[in-house]
C-alpha cells in the first residue's frame, strides 16, 4: 500500500459491503472464504462454490445495510454469510426466512425429506445486537428439557462485533478470533499484523489494500460509505419519528386499510392504538418503512414493494416511492 494513496481520513473496514464482496464474493478468492468458514464451523472444507456473487455495488442508489453471499460446500451444505451494519427489529425472523429459502431450494421433485441438505446462516452484526451478551451464539433446533437435537439441518450463527471491540466476551478459538478482529478493524497496521499469522488473511489483506491503491476501487468504496452513513442516519430519523406518533399512526392506519388516506390513518392510529399494541405497532411500522426504502434503493418495482409491505400508494408517495 503506497503512502500516496493512504489518506488520513480514509479508512477501510471489511464490514463495508463493497470490501465484503471484494474479499469473499470472488470465485477466484474462494480459498479466503473456505478458511473463514472452517474457523466458524470448526470443520474441514475441501472445496466450495459461490452461488450468489452480485455485481459489486458502488452506486449510492443500490441496496444498503445488508451484505450477504451464498455458497455450497463440497458435501452439499449451503451457507449464507451476512454482515449487518446495525441490528434492526425483526432481524432474527428475517434471517430465519432466508434460511427457509435456502432449505426449500435444496428440494427437487421426487426427493425424500431426508435428502434435504443442511443449511447454515452466519450473521455478523456490527452494532446494536440485542439477543444476548455473547460474542458468538449458535442456534439449533433442540428439545427444551434435555437439549436433544431434533435435526442438524438448521444452524444459525450470530457474531456480535461490539463485544469484540469491548474486549468483554467468552473464550473463542484463537484463529477465529483473528478473523473477527480482521473483519472489524479499520487499522491497516493491525490487518497487516494479523495477515502474517494465517495465509488466508494474507490473501484477504492483499485485496483490502488494493482498495487503497486502486483509484477506482477507492472512489467506489467512498461512495458506498457515504450511502451507508446516509442509510444509518435515515434509520435514526425513523426511530426519532416514533416519539411524534408517525410510526404508530402508520401501523394502525395499515390495520384500517388506510381507507381514507394517510392523514386520517395517522390520526386514527393515534386515537385508537395508544393503549393496545403501542410498542408492537411502533416497531412493525419502522420495519415496514425501512423495508420499503431498502427495496426502492435495491431497484425493486413499485408493485413488488406494495406486495412485500402492504403499504398503499399514498403512503409510499410520502416516502418518495412512486
Amino acid at each position: 500500500m503506497t503512502d500516496l494513496c493512504h489518506e488520513e481520513d480514509f479508512v477501510v473496514r471489511l464490514t463495508s459491503d463493497y470490501a465484503f464482496k471484494l474479499v469473499f464474493g470472488d470465485e477466484r478468492n474462494k480459498s479466503i472464504l473456505i478458511d473463514f468458514l472452517q474457523r466458524v464451523l470448526n470443520c474441514h472444507i475441501e472445496d466450495l462454490s459461490i452461488l450468489q456473487s452480485e455485481t459489486l455495488r458502488s452506486s449510492p442508489s443500490d441496496k444498503l445495510g445488508i451484505m450477504d453471499l451464498k455458497a455450497r460446500i463440497n458435501d452439499g451444505t449451503k451457507v449464507n454469510v451476512e454482515i449487518q451494519l446495525h441490528w434492526i427489529h425483526g432481524y432474527p425472523e428475517r434471517s430465519l426466512f432466508y434460511w427457509c429459502e435456502m432449505y426449500i431450494e435444496s428440494f427437487r421433485r421426487g426427493m425424500a425429506y431426508t435428502e434435504a441438505k443442511k443449511c447454515i446462516v452466519i450473521n455478523i452484526i456490527d452494532s446494536g445486537y440485542t439477543l444476548n451478551d455473547r460474542l458468538h451464539t449458535i442456534f439449533k433446533i433442540l428439545d427444551c428439557h434435555k437439549h436433544l437435537q431434533l435435526t442438524d439441518k438448521l444452524e444459525m450463527h450470530f457474531f456480535n462485533l461490539e463485544k469484540l471491540r469491548a474486549g468483554d466476551h467468552e473464550e473463542v478459538d484463537e484463529n477465529l478470533m483473528k478473523w473477527l478482529r480482521f473483519i472489524q478493524t479499520s487499522d491497516p497496521k493491525e490487518r497487516r499484523s494479523l495477515s502474517m499469522e494465517i495465509p488466508a488473511l494474507k490473501d484477504a489483506n492483499i485485496v483490502m489494500e488494493s482498495i487503497y491503491d486502486d483509484p477506482q476501487k477507492r472512489e467506489n468504496y467512498k461512495a458506498r460509505q457515504k450511502a451507508e452513513r446516509d442509510y444509518l442516519a435515515l434509520l435514526r430519523q425513523i426511530e426519532l419519528s416514533k416519539e411524534k406518533g408517525l410510526v404508530e399512526g402508520l401501523k394502525n392506519g395499515l390495520e384500517k386499510g388506510l381507507q381514507k388516506g394517510l392523514e386520517k390513518g395517522l390520526e386514527k392510529g393515534r386515537e385508537e392504538g395508544r393503549e393496545e399494541g403501542r410498542e408492537e405497532g411502533r416497531e412493525e411500522g419502522v420495519e415496514l418503512v425501512v423495508l420499503a426504502i431498502q427495496m426502492k434503493q435495491g431497484g425493486e418495482s413499485l408493485e413488488a414493494i406494495k406486495n412485500a409491505t402492504g403499504l398503499k400508494n399514498d403512503v409510499l408517495a410520502k416516502l418518495g416511492i412512486s
